[in-house]
């Protein structure tokens, strides 16, 4: 009858990047890159429950739980109710945030924030046709402006039933008593307990952002050289939402301008599988590929062992002549 939640949580990152990098063979076994990014944060948003107490007894329901808010955006109004001189039962919700009036100024949209953040990585040819990879990605920060934080007022809500309804009324909806007013109330009543409290505006917040650690290895089938086979795990590192992965893949290049590759993994979320073309002919390349297809479905086309699904796509355009390496080297092709 007693349950206790905590660790939920959303949170959405959106952010515009500018990278410069470089990468260069040491010699015949390493190859050394890095990347240093400038990001431009367009808007942040986290909510999270710390914790949540539930009793469900038989005489009586009560639920207290204890969140947090808080939204960077630049012109991002989020008003109270007492800002927008509503009329209030109840003078703790004056600093209730008023979701019905939220809305952006214009004049001050722009950028939310700024941070630096850095990419490094390496390969080693252990072998004719084995090599090892290894990096840390998205190493860095961002700093937020214009940071709006709520919270929840902690006090329990208790709900002990609905009391003499009255099932014919001469008042009708209108009698405090009748199943409709007190199942209004009940809703009220629910979205008090859920109400964010405003607790500060145009505040600052530093973010680390989440960074991913890869460990590949990359095999070259000794009787055709144009099939690889491939490992990769991956890790995030992002506090509540980190993650980890393991990818077996299988990559065939049968001519210059195109490959395909399958993979299939398990992670943190369960298993996948995947799949990659690529076109890359003189000047210019696009691949299309996905880490997580949807397999078998019903008659109506819905998923039944898992939801999770992605694509990714890209086209680039070169420029210059076509760089001939110094010393024969190979590198992780994934996703």
């Amino acid at each position: 009858t007693v349950y206790n939640i905590g660790k939920i949580g959303m949170q959405s990152n959106n952010y515009l990047e500018l990278a410069l990098g470089h990468s260069r063979e040491i010699n015949e076994k390493w190859r050394v890159g890095g990347k240093m990014k400038f990001l431009f944060g367009a808007g942040n948003a986290s909510l999270r429950i710390d914790d949540m107490k539930v009793v469900m007894s038989e005489d009586q329901w009560m639920v207290q739980g204890n969140g947090k808010l808080d939204a960077s955006a630049a012109g991002l109004i989020l008003p109270t109710n007492e800002e927008n001189g509503k009329e209030l039962d109840n003078p703790k919700k004056k600093d209730v945030i008023d979701y019905d009036n939220i809305d952006y100024d214009t004049d001050q949209i722009g950028l939310a924030g700024f941070g630096v953040a850095f990419d490094l990585g390496a390969t080693y040819r252990l072998m004719d046709n084995l090599t090892l990879s290894a990096s840390v990605l998205d190493l860095g920060f961002i700093s937020w402006k214009h940071t709006t934080t709520a919270a929840t007022s902690n006090e329990p809500w208790t709900f002990d039933g609905f009391h003499q309804v009255a099932i014919k009324s001469d008042l009708g909806s209108d009698d405090p008593n009748s199943l409709d007013t007190q199942a209004d109330n009940l809703t009220d009543e629910l979205e008090d307990f859920a109400n964010l409290h405003r607790t500060g505006t145009d505040g600052k917040k530093t973010k680390m952002l989440g960074a991913t650690l890869n460990i590949g290895a990359e095999y070259i089938f000794p009787y055709y050289d144009r099939l690889k086979f491939g490992f990769l795990s991956s890790t995030r590192i992002q506090g509540p939402y980190s993650w980890s992965e393991g990818r077996v893949s299988a990559n065939v290049a049968p001519l210059k301008w195109f490959e395909a590759n399958v993979n299939y993994a398990l992670s943190s979320f369960g298993s996948s599988f995947g799949w990659l073309l690529n076109f890359h002919g003189r000047g210019a390349s696009f691949f299309i590929g996905s880490d997580y297809t949807i397999g078998k479905v019903n008659t109506q086309y819905i998923p039944l062992n898992n939801m999770n699904a992605n694509i990714s796509l890209g086209f680039n355009i070169t420029f210059g002549p076509k760089h001939k390496p110094k010393y024969k080297c190979t590198q992780v092709n994934s996703l």
